[in-house]
């Protein structure tokens, strides 16, 4: 009989405790909900409108602006053309990158910057681009490069299937799928520009010789 009102006993003191904390609390959420809506009253009682949050939509170009920019690009691309031509690589690549500036969505200038990346062994920044660039247009030779910039890092299964990709898609001529650079051994140590007047190997070649390039590497066209 003892156990049994010490265990009564118990329970009504838990029910009690859990009764007074959740009246705690909704009086303090009540105390706070109160102290809000003072708040708002006294801003309405100064005199103080609220204004809806308005969506600002960005301003459209006028075709003559688009017409400067469009000019403004052709005519940086020259210079970089000019500069490569020069050897000039790090001035080719500001005019590229100024050019982009103006319109970030030249996907020839992105092309052109890509390439000068690869031919100038700076693999990771041409895969990137290349990647971005299969992501807007899915052309041919960027799977054929963006397959060259693995080949050089070692990524042999990646390379194989960006060669794949590139014979998928025009599968009867294969020459437009090799890279439109010359391709180099891979983790080459060197850092200096391409000059090689090898004709750059077609995307089936290459498959063919991932095998030998990698033990662990099985690619082979159906």
């Amino acid at each position: 009989m003892l156990y049994l009102l010490v265990l009564v006993g118990s329970l009504f003191g838990i029910c009690v405790l859990f009764g007074a904390r959740m009246l705690l609390r909704t009086r303090a959420v009540r105390r706070f909900v109160r102290g809000v809506k003072q708040r708002f009253d006294d801003v309405e009682g100064r005199g103080v409108v609220l204004v809806e949050e308005t969506v600002l939509e960005k301003p459209r170009k006028s075709p003559r602006a688009s017409a400067i920019e469009l000019q403004q690009v052709r005519s940086l691309a020259r210079m970089a053309e000019k500069a490569l031509l020069q050897e000039k690589y790090e001035e080719a690549e500001r005019l590229f990158i100024q050019a982009l500036t103006i319109q970030p969505n030249a996907l020839d200038i992105q092309a052109q910057l890509a390439k000068l990346y690869l031919t100038t062994d700076r693999e990771t920044k041409a895969e990137a681009l290349y990647r971005e660039l299969i992501g807007k247009r899915d052309d041919v030779t960027f799977h054929s490069n963006l397959g060259l910039a693995y080949y050089r890092h070692g990524k042999f299964v990646e390379a194989c299937q960006a060669y794949q990709e590139a014979l998928n898609r025009d599968p009867q001529t294969p020459e437009r799928s090799q890279p439109s650079v010359a391709p180099a051994s891979p983790h080459s140590d060197s850092r200096r520009p391409l000059r090689s007047s090898k004709r750059p190997r077609p995307a089936s070649r290459a498959i063919s010789n991932c095998s030998t390039s990698s033990p662990s590497v099985t690619c082979s066209l159906a």
